[in-house]
């Protein structure tokens, strides 16, 4: 069983994916588009705890809803799926936007 939360996060797990399915010269191909390394099994999460100073500026820029901003992303056939994951997942953890 293999859990992962976030598009960055998921990313190595989805690499080990197309390796699978693709092979391994499609996910190197991929990662290396992406700009990743690798795609182990090993992860070290301690740089993505929540601190209490993430708590205090998730809960200030929630809060502020004058500094909001309300984004559009226009579909179509052919886009780039994942840029746009990426792009969205980092506007949500600002907290100053819905996705």
């Amino acid at each position: 069983m293999v859990t992962t939360t976030g598009v960055s996060a998921s990313i190595p797990l989805s690499l080990a994916l197309v390796e699978v399915i693709a092979g391994q010269s499609k996910a190197r191909e991929l990662a290396r588009d992406l700009g990743e390394q690798g795609w182990e099994d090993t992860h070290d999460g301690s740089a993505f705890r929540l601190r209490p100073g993430h708590v205090a500026t998730a809960a200030k820029n929630a809060l502020a809803l004058w500094n909001h901003e309300t984004l559009v992303a226009r579909l179509s056939p052919g886009a780039d799926d994942l840029r746009l994951a990426l792009a969205a997942d980092a506007f949500a953890r600002t907290y100053r936007t819905a996705v």
